[in-house]
């Protein structure tokens, strides 16, 4: 009788482990993914038009309308949300003329007083809870589809993971009440200089770099001595005998990088005298000098998206397009998102995934509905 108990047991041990076997192999052929070895090129403004010129649609579940080449290059135009009329641009909300809100924030807003409240609010309901824009029930947890060629779906340039979204100028991290940038670009709390923040997740703590606000000089200089991030504006111009700026910048893990090049307001000379609007090429390159990524469009915002390895090392330049007696101003924005998102979206760096916005949209507002928002994350 014993000896029946235990080989009925043992049985079940054995169906168990290979039940659990069997399913950890379907997850890892699933889901693993092996690291990134060398850059990887994603994709770049040219790219993505070309694409729908071929007559596909950048999108599912958006109307076909706004799938044609004619109005995704007014998106993508300087004239639009990527250009310097932008929230991104000269002439946004970021920077330090007097027409640009944050100039005054900086100067007559920030105090030790806001920084307490704001510390405050953000560890409960403010935009460093999980209630914000980088918390779990935000944006950045939520698969907006995963496409390379899909300007608002998770990877996109219009998307949570780009320039415009929760991780950069217009995101939760400039809204923690650190006082900054000083001459260098950095932020400060409590007189420390701040280089990254931590969101609480159901699944642990994420870390979210600072986007530091960088002068040509600065950047330069932080490429020398191998300080300089993935996740940064720099805001320069070039005299009329440059031709180029270079940045070189090392990734401490795995990263998805959105490179943007938007120039000021303005126009250039063409080779031919013709006088054409402001614009720059943007190019990456690695620590070899090979080419990853150029993107040269003339009336579109240049950008080029690619992914880095742990300790991978890139060169980023931008070049003007023509010639001025004048300086030419631009803003050059970098942002790097880590590795966890390779987990939270595993395909990210898949050529493309056909996910509808509409039902996507849906759920999040459901999921929104449904949550309990008087409760604090204390």
């Amino acid at each position: 009788m014993k000896n029946s108990i235990f080989k009925t047991a043992l049985l079940y041990i054995l169906l168990l482990v290979g039940e659990f076997s069997f399913a950890s192999h379907l997850a890892c052929k699933q889901f693993y993914r092996p690291a990134l070895t060398e850059i990887k090129y994603l994709i770049n403004t040219r790219d993505l038009l070309s694409f729908v010129d071929r007559g596909n649609a950048p999108r599912k579940g958006i109307d076909r309308f706004w799938s044609t080449r004619a109005a995704l290059s007014e998106i993508l135009s300087i004239r639009g949300p990527l250009g310097p009329w932008g929230p991104v641009g000269e002439l946004g909300p970021i920077g330090d003329n007097t027409w640009n809100p944050s100039s005054w924030w900086t100067k007559f807003v920030r105090s030790n007083t806001w920084t307490a409240s704001s510390k405050k609010l953000a560890a409960n309901v403010g935009p460093l809870s999980k209630w914000g824009s980088l918390g779990d029930l935000g944006p950045l947890a939520k698969d907006w589809g995963e496409g390379a060629y899909s300007i608002l779906g998770t990877r996109g340039i219009l998307g949570p993971l780009g320039p415009l979204g929760a991780l950069g100028l217009m995101g939760a991290l400039q809204t923690v009440g650190l006082k900054g940038p000083d001459e260098r670009g950095n932020y400060y709390y409590n007189g420390k200089i701040i280089k990254s923040v931590h969101i609480g997740w159901a699944d642990g703590t994420r870390e979210f770099e600072i986007v530091e606000k960088y002068t040509s000089k600065e950047a330069q200089r932080r490429s020398k001595d191998g300080s300089l991030e993935n996740s940064y504006l720099v805001d320069a111009s070039m005299s009329a005998y440059e031709g180029t700026h270079s940045y070189r910048s090392k990734s401490d893990r795995e990263k998805m990088v959105s490179v943007l090049v938007v120039p000021d307001a303005g126009v250039m000379a063409t080779g031919l005298g013709m006088l054409v609007p402001t614009n720059f090429t943007v190019e990456i390159r690695d620590r070899g000098g090979n080419l990853i990524g150029i993107s040269d469009m003339s009336l579109q915002a240049n950008f080029v998206q690619f992914a880095v390895p742990k300790d991978g090392e890139y060169v980023v330049t931008v070049k003007r397009q023509g010639i001025s007696m004048f300086p030419l101003g631009y803003r050059l924005i970098s942002v790097g998102a880590g590795a966890e998102f390779f987990q939270t979206f595993p395909r990210i760096l898949d050529a493309n995934t056909e996910i509808n916005l509409a039902v996507q949209i849906e759920d999040y507002l459901k999921k929104l509905s449904s949550t309990d928002f008087s409760s604090r994350n204390k």
